[in-house]
């Protein structure tokens, strides 16, 4: 009964009618790699390294994550939206495309910097520092793979085609290459020649489709960096959250429990990519049309289906972790008890993000949102630590409180103006 009602409100029909369906399918093929190939991946790694070397392999994918929203600086977000706009001027998408490869280029290499620095200078793992140096690898991959080009165009089987190719390759070079401890650095460099041959493929889809790469003028560049200035800061204060858990648990505590915490923050961004291909998906679009009826619909259906996940992951997630990971994993369920909470939190303002500021025409709601949340995490995240309470279920509860902040920020500015929109187009 309460199946039917909810599907009956989305009206399924209608939804797969839009263009956005073709995209949110074709994200959903990504999604589902993304979460196939790290469940894999994971298996795998700690049953041949073993809990202490995860953890340090875990701890500099942590860095790596960082580094790439660096890397990203925002232009998932604004050259996605500007592309979308302009997309029948190849000239404007030429040098803007042209101009963003620059400014990556140059944050790279300061990011290269950065952790080559931290890799030659740190005591705690200065055994390994050549698994943090290398790691640069597929930041250069991931840095250069224009997904936001064929997101704004709305054309993302193309990003398919390159995404899935990397994720495969890293797969199959995992199994084919590391069989024990001591092929640790082979994880990192497997990851970068996928994510290398990968961004090769996708620059050569952008002429395939008939766009071309200009060399930009310096206020090509300078236009490029103020567009994307505001999203840099959200999409940092995002990752700020979703990813300093890891990288602190580095810093203060044991490898075992960096190794606990990575394997249940891995299950849990699997859950958050079987809903990103609708949000993905849903943002260019809202951009152009501002369809806020088709927002609030799929809103209320993405939360439903996380509520039921989340109720059939508490029942199963005791079973199913010992059996797969091992027993000696066991510690790692009571974190995900804790990540299922976030998950729902994580849809519900996740879709009341920049899809919906997108319909409504205030992306700078989404934007004050996440970086005020990203302050709340660091502000306890200081004070866990502190007190030496920085364990992996302690930043499990902070990453819910965080989410929690961004959803409350985001539904009391953005709803009653989506739905006041939303009664006006029904009468």
């Amino acid at each position: 009964m309460f199946a039917r009602y909810v599907m009956r409100y989305i009206d399924v029909k209608k939804i797969f009618a839009h263009r956005i369906a073709r995209n949110a399918g074709a994200v959903t093929i990504i999604q589902l790699v993304n979460y196939v190939t790290p469940l894999l991946v994971l298996v795998h790694l700690t049953k041949v390294l073993g809990v202490e070397l995860y953890g340090v392999v875990a701890f500099s994918m942590g860095i790596l994550q960082l580094s790439l929203t660096l890397m990203d600086f925002g232009f998932s977000l604004s050259a996605t939206q500007k592309i979308s706009l302009w997309r029948d001027r190849k000239r404007y998408v030429g040098r803007l495309i042209g101009a963003v490869f620059v400014i990556k280029f140059a944050l790279f290499l300061l990011v290269s910097a950065i952790v080559i620095t931290y890799a030659f200078c740190t005591d705690k793992y200065s055994a390994y520092y050549l698994v943090f140096v290398l790691s640069l690898l597929p930041v250069f991959g991931q840095t250069f793979q224009p997904v936001w080009f064929f997101s704004g165009i709305e054309r993302i089987r193309f990003v398919t085609i390159f995404m899935v190719t990397a994720k495969l390759l890293y797969v199959g070079f995992i199994f084919l290459f590391v069989s024990d401890g001591s092929d640790y650095l082979l994880v990192p460099l497997s990851n970068g020649a996928a994510q290398i041959l990968a961004m090769l493929l996708g620059v050569l889809l952008i002429y395939h489709v008939g766009y071309y790469i200009e060399v930009p003028r310096i206020r090509d560049v300078r236009y490029a960096f103020q567009i994307t200035a505001g999203f840099f800061v959200s999409c940092l204060s995002v990752t700020a959250y979703m990813n300093s858990g890891i990288v602190l648990l580095g810093l203060f505590a044991t490898p075992a429990t960096v190794a606990a915490y990575s394997m249940a923050e891995q299950i849990y961004k699997a859950m958050q990519a079987v809903f990103m291909p609708i949000s993905q998906a849903v943002y260019p679009y809202m951009v152009k049309e501002r369809n806020v009826a088709l927002i609030v619909r799929l809103t209320v259906g993405c939360v439903c289906l996380a509520v039921l996940g989340a109720i059939l992951g508490y029942a199963l997630f005791p079973l199913l972790v010992p059996m797969i990971f091992g027993a000696g994993w066991g510690a790692a369920v009571r974190v995900l008890h804790v990540f299922l909470v976030a998950i729902i939190v994580h849809v519900a303002a996740s879709m009341s993000g920049y899809p919906l500021a997108a319909a409504l025409g205030r992306l700078h709601v989404a934007k004050r949102s996440a970086v005020f949340g990203s302050l709340v995490y660091m502000v306890c995240a200081v004070a866990l630590v502190v007190a030496g309470q920085g364990n992996a279920v302690a930043f499990a509860v902070l990453m819910v409180v965080a989410e929690l902040y961004v959803l409350l920020h985001r539904a009391l500015v953005l709803w009653p103006q989506a739905f006041k929109l939303r009664k006006l187009s029904v009468a």
